[in-house]
This record gives C-alpha cells, sequence and structure tokens, in this order.
C-alpha cells in the first residue's frame, strides 16, 4: 500500500487523541505546508505532493498540529524525543506507550502517549526533563518540534525513514503530573515515578511495605542501567529515591527514617553491582 508507514504513523496519533497534524517539507528555501492543520484527509491528499517534494531533495517532517482551525493554541497528549539510540528508544516504548521512528542507522525519534492533553510549554518541560534522562538531544525539545514523517527519504544521513515500533496499546501512558511538577536534579534525571504504594500500620505490614518499596527501587535502578545511562544519571536518581523513602517512612511513623532510606538504596546498588560482575 502507497504511504503505508505514513498512514500508520497517522494511525497512531489518531489513538492517541491527536486528530490534526502539520505536514511539512524543509527546501533550501526554507518549510512549506506547515502552517495548516490537516485532517486525515487533507495529510492523505498532501502525501503525493509531499513525496514529490522529498524525490526534488526536500526532507518531509510531521507534528501534532500547533495551532486549532479557529487559530488557538493546540493541546495534544504526546510528547517527542530526537536523537535516540535504537535500544533504549525501543526500551521507551516498552515502558511508556510510543511510536518508534528510525531516522538513520542505530538512530531514533520517540513519540510518546501521555495521561493528559499538554500545551506546548508544558510538552516542551517534559520533553526538557526527558531529553536529559534518555540521553536525547536537548536542543529538540521545544513543545512544537517537528519529527520525520516515515515511508520518505532522509536526504541529510542517505536512508530511508522507517517505523520499527508501535507499544500495543495496552501499555501504559506516560503519567506527567510528577515529571512536571518535580525538580531536576544538575546533570541527572527528574524523579520519573512516584512510590505509590498504600501506607501500613501492622509490624507485618510494615514489613512487606519495606519489601515493596525496595522492589520499587531496584526495578528503576535496574531499568535505568539497562538503558545504559551514565554514572551520573544513576547516582542522581538514586538520591532521588532516597529522599522519597525517607518521606513515607517518616509519614507512617517509621524510627530514624534517613538511615532505613540510605540502607534500602545501598541494598539495591550492591545487589546491581554484584549482577554487573557477573
Amino acid at each position: 500500500m502507497k504511504y503505508k508507514q505514513a498512514k500508520e504513523m497517522w494511525q497512531f496519533f489518531e489513538t492517541c487523541g491527536v486528530g490534526l497534524l502539520n505536514l511539512a517539507v524543509k527546501t533550501k528555501h526554507g518549510f512549506k505546508g506547515h502552517s495548516r492543520a490537516r485532517s486525515k484527509e487533507e495529510f492523505e491528499r498532501a502525501l503525493d505532493w509531499a513525496w514529490y517534494e522529498n524525490r526534488c531533495g526536500a526532507e518531509v517532517y510531521v507534528r501534532p498540529a500547533r495551532f486549532l482551525p479557529d487559530g488557538s493554541a493546540a493541546k495534544w497528549p504526546v510528547v517527542f524525543l530526537d536523537d535516540l539510540k535504537q535500544n533504549v528508544a525501543l526500551s521507551i516504548a516498552r515502558e511508556y506507550r510510543a511510536l518508534v521512528v528510525r531516522t538513520s542507522t542505530n538512530n531514533c525519534q520517540v513519540w510518546i502517549v501521555s495521561d493528559k492533553e499538554l500545551s506546548e510549554d508544558q510538552r516542551a518541560s517534559l520533553q526538557e526533563r526527558l531529553a536529559r534522562m534518555y540521553g536525547g538531544d536537548r536542543a529538540s525539545t521545544s513543545g512544537e518540534h517537528y519529527g520525520r514523517l516515515a515511508g520518505f527519504w532522509n536526504h541529510k544521513r542517505g536512508c530511508n525513514v522507517e517505523i520499527v515500533y508501535i507499544s500495543p496499546s495496552s501499555v501504559r501512558k506516560l503519567e506527567t503530573d510528577s515529571l512536571l511538577a518535580g525538580p531536576v536534579s544538575s546533570g541527572g534525571p527528574p524523579v520519573t515515578k512516584k512510590l505509590k504504594l498504600q501506607d501500613s500500620t501492622s509490624h507485618n505490614e510494615s514489613k512487606s511495605e519495606s519489601e515493596r518499596e525496595f522492589g520499587f527501587v531496584i526495578g528503576r535502578l535496574r531499568f535505568l542501567s539497562s538503558l545504559g545511562v551514565s554514572r551520573e544519571v544513576l547516582e542522581a536518581e538514586a538520591r532521588s529515591l532516597e529522599t522519597q523513602l525517607v518521606e513515607r517512612a517518616r509519614r507512617r511513623g517509621k524510627r530514624c527514617a534517613g538511615d532505613y532510606a540510605r540502607r534500602t538504596v545501598l541494598r539495591a546498588i550492591e545487589i546491581l553491582q554484584q549482577e554487573a560482575a557477573k
């Protein structure tokens, strides 16, 4: 089917709540067609034009429409990351519902579905935080940034742009509230998950609570390690997790909350180091 991958991109955006796209071509004279918010029918009609321009040397890009037809700013439940290694991009798409597009050898762009509609400023903030966390291009984090359209030729890299993975609809969406509210450590990732566990009161429940908290900590650090993030990123995330544990432990009346949190994080780090040494 002609333009199969371009239409698959539309389908992805449509199923996550994006009903209008900007389709643009970039020639040596600048962008063309980028200001129009296109419906599905308009998008598909424009593909022949985009294909012709692409064959003549233009690059072809797409994004959720920046403005609605009435001129108001659009809000969409999706964020964009650029210039990710393919294994990192696929790891993200297995944790969060996402579309992975390969733009050159071992280089991908990712569109991640969020749990709420986001303004352009909110998308920019999230993309900056996520790019720092996953090692994406921080120069491509503006809320209106374009991604390449799959199925078209990348003249800059001399290769075809291809979809490599679309998450199943059952995969969870990116939870945005904690990301938008949380601080970002210098050189490290934001707090991307909060400890969402029931507070407990009895001794047995406290023991179970501690084990669940340990499981969360080691799971989070193990996931980041699998992405190949830097030591600085891991250390920043460990500090953030320790802070969260202290707050939770104090709320449920645990003595020596700071020592407990520190021991929990150190235990997780030691186990990960043992695993890495095998």
